[in-house]
């Protein structure tokens, strides 16, 4: 085999660089070509899909990189496949044949590489252009998306929006890291995003300050489209949103935690917002709760 893929487990986050997939598990040979390793992804063209190793092309030098938390890995492996599958049932190794939709990378969302991927690429276009480097930070309304995204157990990742490969790995991740940290309890999960969308402000209309021309026409700014996705709240007098994310967390865990703890340091961004350069700064800068395998995807058995 010219691939490392024997090592990977559930979870695991590769990247080239510029592309971020999820590996979620084997898939099962169905008697013709989709028997393989499988990958979730977002792509130009292809959509939300799973794609086994047979059908879909490996990159040899694909840094690996593994959450130390197996089982919030496993999670978030299988919130890859429940929103790749878009039916919410996942993969059943007992109906394969059923699932051969799944096998094959089923129901792509044709919107799914949309506006808002496009956007991230001004956004990662201008970024270099400063030098920023610097991953947007993960504030209130990054807490409600990894709430509400964990309660989507039963349909499509994004319907409507879509979504960029790192944006989507992230958000896997944040997903399960919420369904963890409340033990699975669908009903906290419930409450807690209730509880934060009754202080979420209203986000403001777009205007036409807004809008910077780009190779391809008006859009909206990166810092412009990202202060109308995230609206915010009113938090109350005194409030930092880290002691009252902290207090949400510990709520829903049924004790004591913090942000770092759920998330990981490195994983403490806006999913929405950061892509994959920013997210490998963000793994080497803060390894906490994360590990880079002495291999890459190319190297043979990994020598």
């Amino acid at each position: 085999m010219p691939f490392n893929l024997e090592r990977l487990v559930p979870g695991d986050i590769t990247t080239d660089g510029g592309h971020t997939m999820i590996y979620v598990d084997r898939v099962p040979d169905d008697g013709h070509r989709y028997g393989g390793y499988g990958f979730v992804d977002v792509y130009p063209m292809g959509g939300l899909k799973l794609r086994s190793s047979q059908t879909w092309p490996l990159w040899y030098d694909n840094d690996v990189y593994r959450c130390a938390d197996p089982n919030v890995a496993r999670v978030a492996a299988d919130y890859a496949k429940i929103w790749a599958d878009f039916g919410g049932t996942g993969y059943s190794p007992e109906r394969p044949k059923e699932n051969a939709r799944y096998i094959a990378g089923a129901k792509a969302d044709k919107r799914s590489h949309g506006v808002e991927e496009e956007l991230r690429r001004f956004q990662e276009e201008e970024e270099q252009a400063q030098g920023s480097g610097r991953a947007p930070p993960f504030e209130f309304d990054a807490l409600y998306r990894a709430l509400s995204w964990a309660g989507r157990t039963d349909r499509s990742f994004s319907a409507n929006r879509g979504s960029s490969c790192c944006a989507f790995a992230i958000a896997c991740y944040h997903a399960a890291s919420i369904f963890v940290c409340a033990n699975g309890d669908q009903g906290k999960i419930a409450s807690a995003l209730e509880e934060l969308r009754k202080m979420r402000l209203q986000k403001r209309p777009i205007a036409a300050h807004d809008l910077a021309t780009t190779g391809s026409g008006k859009k909206l700014s990166p810092a412009a489209f990202r202060k109308f996705s995230n609206a915010g709240a009113d938090l109350g007098e005194g409030v930092n949103f880290e002691e009252f994310a902290n207090r949400t967390l510990s709520k829903l865990q049924g004790s004591p935690t913090t942000l770092a703890e759920v998330f990981t340091e490195p994983l403490l961004v806006d999913a929405k917002f950061t892509h994959t350069k920013l997210l490998i700064a963000q793994l080497k800068r803060h390894g906490q709760g994360w590990a880079k395998p002495n291999f890459k995807l190319g190297d043979p058995m990994g020598h």
